[in-house]
């Protein structure tokens, strides 16, 4: 009871006190979960740690915050294979948060997850599995960016450990250039990269490559003063040299190896140093010195196995010990102690051959694992893929669909538009137009008003002109005969001129449109003495209106009414004017 309270404790300072920083949803999120679980559930026991993944788990129900309660899910599966061995229990519950992750589109998360899981399996030496999850991890960061992935080196640097444990070097060199192409100096995953392609170009046979990568590794030790990877890159140089028999190269690389392993400790690499050494003096011909050095390292290995069993990876370095101890010994002329050495090398090389070969199988068993579980991956993501396709094509058709509706309404819109300016525009147009007549109607009906009104009076002014001219005519002693010819000139003139009679016609077609026009139509043989007698007859004008504007006598009019009468063939009752009213 009393640890469960303090587990409710831990969790009321961390995640329940700090709701901004676990349940903040922005793309930091997954990593402050991640370092969350790290300080506060990894390392403690079962009685703090499950209790707090409980909490964090009924927090984002709380909350609805799918992402952090998938977190829950994944870091319970973590502690549950990491800390209680419970390896099935684990797994299942970290594929069922990665499933959750992928079903809710939430990509950094499932790849952070995929690849956390494929480390995992890297460490429990299933390469085969590992190397399913850490590549589709590496595929879900590659597209999401190297921005959304801070551990990217390390992430190509893990995929090419896996790939050179399976001795598929070429692949292996191929996450290794990807991770060295970041260029990362102060990241320990560069330094680790770079010595892994020296390795590989190594197991290639491909020595000058393999230096440059180690020499590299070096620098990047020594730049970040890391003394133990220090030593390592000095011993891969000099192995090199000593391979290619470059005694002379390889010695200040060695003597630097010494002095490494002497301020790190590690005595199985002071072993390794000095016999390294002892063979670079025994093919100097110094066998004396060789044969101290050697001792040196066969003392060092006696007093590791009095302490504990040798482990695995020093087997080489016992056997190289032998190896140049059966050679020193025959160049000194003890053939039985070159012997002894010569079958206790063959003893450690037997068991590496051994060892080698149930290595080997293992690792094609896992390499044909491997390519298997990696078709079967291929298949999904194609089958991903497809179904994404699929959708993107359905999405695009109704978009098409979509767009082209659009564009149908917005075409009818458009016309409908047009067709409503259109027709505003013609209403615009009629009404001007109507407006227009209207004003030219008024304005030829008060012309033909004036004209009348002037005609009266000057119909009126010649009567009276008459007048004076007939009792002139009486007092014939009073005028002469000069002033009675031009008297009787002035009132036979034409009262309407030519353009007179323009103007006048002008506004009669205004009054009456088309009379003249149906006039001829219908009386095609009249004189234009006749058609303005008629017109003038339209608008009503008297005998006497009529002989003055034509400049005739009113009997002259008269007669040519007559005249009309009989060509027209009107008959009794109907007179002119009614004729012309009818047009």
């Amino acid at each position: 009871m009393f640890r469960f309270l303090f587990a409710l404790l831990l969790l009321s300072g961390t995640a329940v006190a700090q709701p901004d920083s676990l349940f903040r949803q922005d793309e930091q999120q997954v990593y402050r979960l991640n370092e969350w679980y790290i300080h506060n559930v990894r390392s403690f026991s079962p009685d703090t740690a499950l209790p707090a993944l409980a909490i964090l788990r009924e927090a984002a129900a709380r909350r609805s915050d799918r992402l952090v309660s998938c977190a829950a899910t994944y870091y319970e599966g973590q502690y549950h294979a990491n800390k209680l061995k419970d390896t099935i229990l684990g797994i299942a519950l970290m594929n069922r948060a990665i499933s959750e992750a992928h079903a809710g589109g939430r990509k950094l998360q499932e790849a952070i997850y995929l690849h956390h899981l494929g480390y995992y399996y890297s460490f429990t030496n299933n390469y085969s599995n590992a190397l399913v999850y850490l590549l589709h991890a590496n595929e879900l960061f590659d597209e999401l960016g190297p921005e959304k992935d801070p551990a990217v080196v390390s992430n190509y640097y893990r995929v090419a450990f896996i790939y050179y444990h399976l001795e598929d070097y070429e692949e292996a060199l191929l996450y290794c250039r990807k991770g060295l192409a970041y260029n990362e100096r102060r990241n320990m995953y560069t330094m680790y990269v770079a010595n892994t392609t020296g390795q590989c170009f190594s197991k290639l046979m491909r020595a000058d490559s393999a230096l440059k990568y180690f020499q590299q590794t070096l620098h990047l030790a020594r730049e970040g003063r890391h003394i133990a990877w220090e030593g390592i890159a000095l011993g891969n140089i000099g192995n090199l040299y000593l391979d290619r028999h470059h005694y002379a190269e390889a010695r200040p690389y060695f003597e630097k190896y010494l002095q490494n392993s002497l301020q790190t400790g590690q005595w199985s690499c002071r072993a390794e140093a000095l016999t390294a050494l002892a063979r670079i003096d025994l093919e100097s011909g110094n066998l004396g010195a060789a044969l101290t050095g050697l001792h040196q390292a066969q003392g060092i290995f006696d007093s590791i196995r009095q302490r504990q069993p040798l482990t695995i990876e020093n087997y080489p370095r016992l056997r190289s010990l032998y190896s140049n101890l059966a050679l020193l010994y025959e160049r000194r002329g003890n053939p039985g102690e070159a012997y002894r050495y010569l079958k206790l090398e063959n003893a450690i090389h037997d068991s590496l051959d051994r060892r080698a070969l149930l290595a080997g199988a293992s690792t094609a068993r896992q390499q044909v694992q491997a390519e298997k579980m990696r078709g079967q991956q291929q298949l999904m993501e194609s089958d991903r893929e497809t179904e994404r396709l699929r959708r993107i094509f359905l999405v695009a058709a109704l978009a098409m669909v979509l767009i082209i509706a659009l564009l149908f309404i917005n075409r009818i819109r458009l016309k409908m538009r047009r067709s409503r300016a259109l027709h505003q525009e013609r209403e615009q147009k009629l009404l001007a137009d109507n407006t227009q007549m209207r004003a030219d109607l008024m304005s030829a009906q008060e012309s033909l008003h004036t004209f009348r009104e002037n005609l009266r009076q000057k119909t009126f002014a010649f009567q009276e002109l008459e007048q004076q001219l007939a009792a002139l005519r009486i007092q014939e002693s009073a005028i002469t005969q000069e002033q009675v010819d031009a008297l009787t000139e002035l009132t036979r003139a034409t009262i309407l001129t030519p353009q007179d009679w323009t103007a006048f016609r002008n506004d009669f077609e205004k009054v009456y449109p088309d009379f003249f026009k149906r006039l001829r139509e219908r009386y095609p043989t009249l004189s234009p003495a006749e058609t303005r007698l008629l017109a003038l007859t339209k608008l009503g004008l008297s005998t006497p209106e009529m002989a003055a504007m034509l400049g005739v006598s009113p009997d002259s009019v008269k007669k040519t009414r007559q005249r009309l009468r009989k060509e027209l063939e009107l008959p009794q009752a109907s007179s002119l004017q009614q004729l012309v009213d009818d047009l």
